[in-house]
């Protein structure tokens, strides 16, 4: 997915330095509109894959649209599903969990108006995976929102095989419960 977390594990990986792998990464978030460019997902994805000596796909959409039929519209371009349809067939995912608690990439750059902001955390929101929002208990918080978004699924997440959460810091502390909890992990 996206953020600072997910940013900073990218220099680490290259560390490492791995053999050279049969991997493709790919994006499970379309893009956070004026972001920071090595906040965005495809960088990421791409900075990944050369770390692991692998290929990358991009995925050329936004993470959230104004409406769900403009979203309807996107998931049905053939460069957007090509990627998207990956999505079930993933092996391992790499995802950040945002919080409402600052400091919060979410908060400062996930480019939501301060009104729907409001509104989720009025809602029970304590974190998201993927721009899906959770409750502390785990539960997905059914958002206006989620017919907006152009990423994976919590359940598309929860049948992956190994889904690792790079995350941390006091502030994610009930985000971080909210995720253990939703069976994705």
């Amino acid at each position: 997915s996206w953020g600072a977390t997910l940013r900073d594990l990218v220099p680490a990986a290259g560390i490492i330095k791995p053999a050279s792998r049969d991997i493709t990464v790919i994006p499970l978030l379309g893009g956070q509109g004026q972001a920071s460019p090595d906040l965005q997902v495809n960088e990421i994805a791409s900075r990944l894959a050369i770390a692991f000596g692998g290929s990358h796909r991009y995925l050329h959409a936004p993470s959230f649209v104004d409406t769900p039929e403009a979203r309807n519209m996107m998931m049905n371009d053939s460069n957007i599903r090509n990627v998207a349809s990956l999505w079930d067939s993933a092996d391992v995912a790499v995802v950040g969990v945002g919080c409402f608690a600052p400091p919060s990439t979410l908060l400062e750059e996930g480019g939501f108006p301060p009104d729907e902001l409001a509104e989720l955390a009025d809602m029970g929101v304590v974190g998201d995976m993927c721009m899906r929002f959770f409750d502390a208990q785990g539960k997905l918080v059914d958002t206006p929102l989620a017919e907006r978004i152009i990423g994976a699924s919590l359940d598309q997440l929860r049948s992956i095989d190994c889904v690792v959460v790079v995350a941390g810091g006091s502030n994610k502390a009930t985000a971080l419960l909210g995720a253990l909890k939703t069976g994705v992990i």
